[in-house]
């Protein structure tokens, strides 16, 4: 029975965890997605003042121009509808509740192991019956960064990890370029383009 109760408690920390690591990172694409789409609308409003400037290189000739606007207009069309379609904030509050949720069961979890002399095998069918009815309430999974976050968060507690340090890197790593390093590419891609232009026509 310590056995079972053990593997409940640890199935319940992980779970809870990683759920609320997967609230996190969809809020995080939810907020570079509006700034991406914000940051290259600007792109669109600048590069069209550029028609004011005075003696402008061949490379900023007003058919340029106009082709320009109309690329990052449809790329952020396309990355809006995409935005729309992946539903981040919605996610993010879905992965919240239910680590929640799983929270209360976990918690309920740890009062049952103060006493566990006296836990019975209704209680923990009590347990599993809770926690799997939380699963299917919800009907969603983190991901297996989320989990590795988790696990990076918590290295001490798990030993079994070879080569620690490298491990959290890659995790560190992943996590990031997963929630700004696409964003990141958007941002700058327009700046490198503009700059590429300026650099060949001087």
């Amino acid at each position: 029975m310590e056995n079972e109760l053990n593997r409940w408690y640890k199935k319940l920390w992980e779970t809870k965890g990683s759920r609320f690591i997967a609230a996190k990172r969809y809020e995080r694409h939810e907020k570079w997605s509006t700034i991406t789409i914000s940051l290259v609308s600007v792109y669109i409003i600048c590069i069209n003042l550029l028609v004011f400037v005075p003696n402008r290189p061949k490379i900023l000739s007003d058919i340029n121009i106009t082709l320009s606007t109309i690329g990052l207009s449809i790329i952020v069309i396309v990355i809006s509808i995409i935005l729309n379609n992946m539903g981040y904030k919605h996610l993010s509050n879905r992965f919240h509740d239910c680590g929640r949720e799983i929270a209360i069961i976990y918690d309920k979890l740890c009062l049952l192991k103060i006493k566990s002399e006296n836990v019975s095998l209704e209680d923990l069918e009590e347990i599993s019956t809770e926690y799997n009815s939380v699963l299917r309430k919800y009907n969603i999974n983190h991901s297996s960064l989320d989990y590795e976050v988790f696990q990076k968060n918590h290295i001490k507690d798990y030993p079994g990890i070879k080569y620690s340090y490298l491990f959290q890197s890659w995790v560190f790593l992943r996590y990031q370029f997963d929630t700004l390093g696409r964003y990141f590419v958007f941002i700058l891609i327009p700046i490198a383009l503009y700059y590429i232009f300026i650099k060949h026509s001087t």
